[in-house]
């Protein structure tokens, strides 16, 4: 008799949201974006100063000034524009290449 009374109310219970859908809503609210957007544009305005393991250790900027590293400074910045086509998110890569004075054009071709 119990067991009968628990299903049954177990059954009147509103259905939950899954964890996920849960998680989803959250992230969609007004300030929890404002917040990610806030920390976003903080680590990329920190970029630059932030050692890479694909520039062997070296910042983006410390990267920029060193020419034996601009192939791989320009990948990097490939990889980051592959990544990220219309993420809200993601990083202004022109801004990026400004604000450590890299130019596309100093970069020898691939190979070369």
């Amino acid at each position: 008799m119990r067991r009968e009374n628990l299903e049954k109310k177990l059954k009147e219970l509103p259905p939950q949201k899954s964890e996920l859908n849960q998680n989803l809503d959250l992230i969609n609210q007004p300030e929890v974006q404002e917040a990610l957007k806030k920390i976003n544009e903080k680590h990329w305005q920190t970029w630059p100063d932030i050692p890479i393991p694909m520039l062997l250790g070296m910042t983006p900027r410390e990267a920029a000034k060193a020419s034996h590293m601009q192939e791989r400074l320009q990948m990097l910045f490939l990889s980051l524009e592959s990544k990220l086509p219309g993420d809200s998110m993601g990083p202004d890569v022109n801004k990026l290449k400004e604000e450590i004075g890299f130019s596309k054009e100093d970069v020898m071709v691939f190979g070369s």
